[in-house]
């Protein structure tokens, strides 16, 4: 007797196929809340030049103290790595504490310095981005658009290091975008109900997959 195929399974250690059903088990009151907030910061981002230049400077430490910190535990706990390795991680966090620490004493180099990692960031996605559209399997105009894509940011990547003050300014109107769309797509996902919610993550599940 010929024992039935078994049926493919999701594993519960993947993340979720989509966005949705990720969302679905964040309460709703919470995803309404979350969305609002962000509008209301993008809101007052591209209004108060004030609080956007507080929001560069909290961003940008807050992701620099994180990234210091977690580089000097990854080398003190990874007993397994060469001890040059870890010697390196923990110079690496310190001085990311340190830049972190000048964003509070000297808010104008923090704003200079934010600037600058974010037209490096922009260039080195762009390249990535170029590099990325060669992907076998991709058609033509999405292979065309990316490397277009690839191409704006790795030009807009220069002209923010080259001219830090536009680079300020066009941070200043990428984040509090940035927030308004973020909070926007919660406020929607927040209003959803859990029929489409259930609707949009069966027509995301291919056939067989539980």
């Amino acid at each position: 007797m010929t024992a039935a195929p078994a049926t493919p399974t999701r594993s519960p250690t993947l993340p979720p196929m989509n966005p949705l059903e990720a969302l679905a088990h964040v309460p709703k009151g919470l995803r309404i809340a979350l969305g609002a907030l962000a509008v209301i910061l993008g809101v007052l981002v591209l209004a108060v030049d004030r609080f956007a230049v507080a929001a560069i400077l909290i961003l940008f430490a807050a992701a620099i103290l994180f990234l210091g910190l977690s580089a000097i535990a990854q080398g003190v706990a990874s007993v397994k790595l060469p001890t040059w390795v870890r010697v390196l991680q923990v110079i690496f966090g310190v001085i990311a504490l340190g830049i972190g620490a000048l964003y509070f004493i000297d808010p104008v180099f923090g704003l200079v310095f934010s600037t600058f990692l974010f037209g490096f960031g922009l260039v080195f996605t762009g390249f990535a981005l170029i590099s990325s559209s060669a992907t076998p399997g991709l058609p033509g105009w999405a292979q065309g658009l990316k490397a277009v894509i690839g191409v704006v940011e790795i030009v807009f990547g220069f002209i923010v290091v080259v001219r830090p003050g536009f680079g300020l300014v066009f941070l200043w109107i990428f984040i509090g975008v940035s927030l308004l769309l973020a909070g926007i797509e919660l406020l929607l996902m927040g209003s959803a109900t859990p029929e489409s919610v259930a609707r949009s993550e069966a027509a995301a599940t291919p056939p067989g997959i539980a």
